[in-house]
């Protein structure tokens, strides 16, 4: 037998080894009590456990949360009685924290209303620390003096932003977690990057639907995936995304507010660089005004991939919204049903990545003006840009398929191929694409094969919006894929052009090819041969240089003009009646010795000072 000196000095006071009451359940139970006499002779009694049922408020106590008890200081219990403590289920992988957390039906135990032995309370109110010595089977244990039950303290204040971690339930991924349930009522939440030891790297399927949540959300920088509906049905005012985040699912953060009566809205979404995709609907009906992709001020770091259907429908997204240009998917009725008044892919058309426009993509907002489709893409389909304001849109030169009313009727489509030809696009009654060229000039098919060009009629630049008027002029060098060998007779009188550019396919400039434009400089390619009769006749040029290649140059050719230099080609064989008279010309002017004729007046009403013949030796 054991010496007990407590038992000893003190004869007549009981001591109780476990004493533990539930209000709620209506129990009382006292387990072994023990007495200790003068003689030394130990009584034992057995208090059997009494229950009944009650209703009444329970007492609950704030427990930490990351405390797992050790074999040492879990009780004992008695085979013949209930457990006093919660048993987690076989399976059940759901980590649940804080004395808010749910129980199964039936449960007829509570243990956030028990205080454990390692906290049992002393006579004087303090908590007694727990003996780190093993057990003694055949000790007599001491009779400590019975103490009142143990009342509950409130959770102490945290100091960090985050949410009390006891408002959440996690499921263990590999080394880190996943949030998949929340019981909180905080209007602002900010989500914990930890738990456990690991880092919290996802947010589950409908982890915060439905949950009443009025306020900002914040995500930390260690969430990788946002799981479908995680914040759906709720009335979130702000949204701080992270900058880890990779996937926002179907529904993620869709019909915030769910209730028609609230002023509450998400108003700026930013999308992180990190996200590559965005889900179905992820931010569908949530009266977003500013859409911005990437975490700077430019698209051009941003990695998102795939835009999926309805991703932002049903907004207010105003202003201009940049494509990344990463993007190869924008799905149907992504942008649907909008306020949005521009759009861009991406810092440049060159760099875009979009593949597939979907259905009604762009429908039902403000775009105007022209806009451009990257050559990346190759599907538009139909109604993808419908009820918008587009004047004109010029395409890449990939698209291979086209929907019906992918634009408005009033918009003028047209597709530009590689060698910058303009082409319009067109469905059969077969559903086959049709492309009919388009162009500002009038062509004829000469018996080689080759093209003049016969007029200018401005209906490309019509057609792409501007007044068809022209001041630069660069002759086309081809058409479809032949040359463009002649300019012909009068082809631009009249036209109002200062400059003009004629490209070495040209051999013949026809009689008033030019004439009465306001033209100061002209280049002349250098396969030219014949220039016609008034060709360049009364206009402004300041200076003329005739190619080797030329062998004649018509009657008053380029009479009329401010001509002050004149530069004759080594080829040069005929000078037409007219051909340079009435200009400012002054100076030497050299006749080279290829020339055989010169028609009278070609140089009349100048102010030539010295004339220099050429003779061969």
């Amino acid at each position: 037998m054991k010496n007990n000196t407590t038992g000893l000095n003190n004869p007549l006071i009981g001591q109780a080894h476990r004493f533990q009451c539930n209000i709620e359940k209506g129990w009382l139970r006292m387990g072994v009590i023990s007495m200790t006499v003068i003689t030394g002779v130990t009584l034992t009694t057995t208090v059997a456990s009494a229950q009944t049922e009650t209703a009444t408020t329970p007492i609950t106590q704030s427990t930490d949360v990351n405390a797992v008890p050790t074999s040492a200081e879990k009780p004992a219990t008695d085979p013949d009685t209930k457990t006093d403590s919660n048993q987690s289920q076989a399976g059940d992988s759901v980590i649940t924290n804080g004395a808010n957390s749910s129980k199964p039906d039936g449960d007829t135990t509570d243990s956030g209303n028990q205080s454990s032995d390692s906290e049992k309370p002393t006579t004087d109110g303090s908590v007694s620390q727990p003996d780190q010595k093993p057990a003694d089977a055949t000790a007599t244990p001491t009779v400590p003096a019975a103490s009142p039950a143990p009342t509950a303290t409130p959770a102490p204040e945290t100091s960090t932003p985050e949410t009390p971690i006891t408002d959440y339930q996690f499921t263990q991924n590999g080394a880190n977690y996943t949030i998949k349930g929340y019981s909180g009522s905080q209007t602002n939440i900010t989500l914990p990057s930890q738990y456990n030891g690991g880092l919290v790297t996802e947010i589950g399927a409908g982890a915060f639907n439905h949950k009443n949540i009025s306020g900002t959300v914040t995500i930390p920088d260690s969430i990788i995936n946002i799981g479908h509906d995680a914040f759906a049905n709720n009335n979130i005012t702000a949204l701080n995304l992270g900058k880890s985040v990779q996937t926002i699912g179907n529904d993620a953060f869709s019909r915030n507010p769910n209730d028609k009566n609230s002023n509450n809205s998400i108003e700026t979404v930013n999308i992180p660089d990190s996200v590559t995709t965005i889900g179905d609907r992820a931010f569908a009906n949530i009266t977003i005004k500013q859409l911005t992709f990437g975490d700077s001020a430019s698209a051009s770091n941003s990695k998102v991939e795939t835009i999926g259907m309805d991703a932002f429908s049903g907004n207010q997204i105003s202003g201009t919204v940049i494509i990344p240009d990463t993007v190869t998917t924008i799905s149907d009725r992504a942008f649907t049903n909008n306020k949005i008044t521009r759009l861009q892919f991406g810092d440049s058309d060159s760099n875009s990545k979009v593949e597939t426009i979907g259905v009604d993509a762009f429908s039902g907002n403000q775009i105007s003006g022209a806009i451009t489709i990257p050559d990346s893409v190759k599907s538009i389909d139909m109604n993808a840009f419908a009820k918008n304001q587009i004047s004109t849109a010029v395409l890449g030169q990939n698209i291979d398929m086209i929907g019906k009313n992918f634009f408005d009727a009033t918009t003028k489509v047209a597709e530009k191929d590689a060698a910058g030809n303009y082409w319009t696009l067109n469905l059969d009654s077969n559903g086959n694409l049709i492309r009919t060229r388009l162009t500002d000039y009038t062509y004829a098919l000469n018996s080689n094969g080759t093209y003049t060009v016969t007029g200018y009629t401005g209906d490309l630049q019509k057609y792409l919006g501007n007044d068809g008027q022209i001041t630069s002029l660069n002759v086309p060098g081809t058409y479809n894929g032949k040359s463009v060998t002649a300019i012909g007779n009068s082809a631009f009188a009249d036209k109002g052009i200062s400059t003009v550019t004629i490209p070495n396919t040209v051999t013949y400039i026809g009689n008033d090819a030019f004439t009465r434009n306001n033209i100061s400089t002209v280049d002349l390619g250098q396969g030219v041969q014949i220039i016609g009769e008034d060709a360049f006749s009364v206009n402004q040029i300041g200076a003329v240089k005739i190619p080797d290649t030329v062998t004649r140059i018509g009657e008053k050719a380029f009479t009329q003009n401010q001509i002050k230099t004149v530069d004759l080609g080594q080829g040069v064989q005929t000078i037409g009646k007219d051909a340079f008279s009435v200009n400012p010309i002054s100076g030497l002017v050299t006749i080279p010795d290829s020339v055989i004729s010169i028609g009278i007046r070609a140089f009349a009403d100048d102010d030539i000072s010295e004339l220099n013949f050429r003779q061969k030796y």
